[in-house]
């Protein structure tokens, strides 16, 4: 199966940002996050990836994941490329624990498994026992946004090329353990707000620097949510997150660049909060967690929607068939009047079948063309 290429009145710049405007493209955007190793199925090429990459020099490893990613966003023919960096700078200081775990620059411990084919690691536990004396990794390190640079020469007149970062607490998070920093907003309030200092002003210093050479866009990627809730409670997030979060918006608004905002589970608690701050985009709204029609219904005249065809199941279980018809329905209720971009409810993984994915965005061109 190939992707429908039609004659469409918009270029990828146009159809995105009318849709994150929420205005009426010609038809509805499609974007998301995909995995270099679903990309292998997809390109016929092969990711270097995990701990092949101890094997290949860092030029090697930028030249494949950037021509792999290239050639399988022009093939699923996406709006947007979203780009998270899976190399990081050159001298990032880094702990080697065994030959398939070490600690990151964040205190972070991650492991690749044995005989798993994955382009990110899994998470093991944080590392971070002595907050008050860490020390960030410097956000202008040299080549931290060299990976960036190459996809947005590759692909940059093509469309929009917008970096994937966890902006506002992934980074720290993981570091100092989920467990703990959870009890620190309880217990040791002013070390919690240390780290998430920390985690922001960092990102805010590198995403200048991709801004700088030429982002259009942030993409943030922090969970904040489970199936069912929160992982904290609404009040947690208003005095700690809110305030930090609407400062790291508002130095992107004054340079004209939207910040889109991603997490798992259930945030619809504070989604009225994340609308007043100015993101510009919430997603991917799990389909396992929140309707996309009631989101709709009550933010959709204020931030655009991105979302949500079914990642866990679907896109990796069901038919091409099964992919149709949910797209049919999530656009019947989440594309009206605009501002609505198709995507997975997470991501394009692995496990997700191409010809599902090819379904997904054949469809999505057919059915979601704005009369």
């Amino acid at each position: 199966m190939t992707v429908l290429k039609g004659a469409f009145s918009m270029d990828k710049f146009e159809r995105f940002f009318k849709a994150l405007n929420l205005e009426e493209p010609d038809r509805v955007p499609i974007v998301d996050i995909v995995s270099p190793v679903f990309l292998e199925k997809l390109t016929g090429m092969k990711a270097i990836v995990g701990t092949e990459m101890i094997m290949h020099s860092r030029e090697e490893i930028l030249n494949n994941l950037v021509g792999i990613e290239a050639k399988g966003i022009r093939m699923l023919d996406l709006d947007a490329a979203l780009i998270m960096d899976i190399i990081g700078p050159r001298d990032a200081e880094i702990t080697i624990v065994d030959e398939r775990t070490f600690i990151d620059e964040w205190g972070a411990k991650l492991t690749f498994p044995q005989n798993v084919r994955m382009a990110f690691p899994m998470y093991i536990d944080g590392t971070m026992d002595n907050p008050e004396e860490f020390e960030p990794p410097d956000p202008h390190a040299e080549g931290i946004t060299e990976a960036y640079e190459m996809m947005y020469k590759e692909l940059g007149k093509e469309m929009p090329v917008i970096p994937y970062v966890g902006a506002f607490w992934e980074a720290v998070k993981a570091g100092r353990g989920h467990a703990r920093i959870l009890t620190d907003f309880i217990l040791n309030p002013s070390i919690a707000e240390k780290l998430l200092d920390m985690n922001i002003n960092y990102y805010t210093e590198l995403c200048k620097a991709y801004v700088d050479v030429g982002a259009p866009a942030i993409f943030t990627g922090d969970d904040i949510a489970w199936k069912k809730g929160l992982e904290f409670s609404p009040n947690i997030f208003r005095k700690f997150f809110k305030p930090r979060i609407k400062k790291f918006v508002d130095t992107f608004a004054k340079r004209g660049v939207p910040v889109l905002f991603h997490s798992d589970g259930n945030y619809e608690a504070i989604m009225n909060d994340l609308v007043e701050l100015g993101i510009k985009s919430l997603g991917q709204i799990e389909p396992q967690s929140m309707d996309i029609g009631d989101i709709k219904k009550k933010y959709g005249d204020r931030v655009c929607l991105m979302g949500n065809i079914d990642c866990t199941f679907t896109l990796p279980y069901g038919s091409p068939d099964d992919v149709r018809k949910e797209v049919r329905l999530c656009i019947d209720k989440a594309s009206k009047g605009g501002g609505h971009i198709m995507s997975s409810s997470n991501s394009i993984h692995y496990y997700c079948k191409p010809e599902n994915v090819l379904a997904m965005i054949d469809e999505t061109k057919k059915y979601g063309v704005y009369k």
